[in-house]
């Protein structure tokens, strides 16, 4: 009688972990589509906005930030353009293949 009971529990313990991992791959798949809306976004904002600042700074706060500026904002577009950017989704298998191989 008790190892019946056992395996019930067991059997409704993997069912719940079963509903939570989908749940939770639904959750990431979202927020990896989203991601990839908002990188296409900044993407394309900075591509047509390369020079913009987006607040005034005065001249000599201007001439140490510019050159940091750019360099954050080039390295943020290289790493997204050359796909180095390592939370990039591109539907929810990527997800799942990766889950199964490990």
């Amino acid at each position: 009688m008790e190892s019946i009971s056992k395996k019930c529990r067991h059997g409704i313990k993997t069912r719940i972990d079963g509903v939570e991992n989908k749940k939770l791959t639904e959750i990431l798949t979202v927020m990896g589509e989203n991601y990839n809306a908002l990188r296409t976004q900044l993407l394309e904002y900075m591509s047509k906005n390369p020079e913009k600042e987006l607040s005034p700074i005065s001249k000599k706060r201007k001439s140490e930030s510019s050159h940091n500026t750019t360099t954050n904002s080039n390295n943020i577009v290289n790493e997204a353009v050359n796909g180095n950017s390592e939370s990039s989704f591109s539907d929810g298998e990527s997800f799942k293949k990766s889950r199964e191989e490990g």
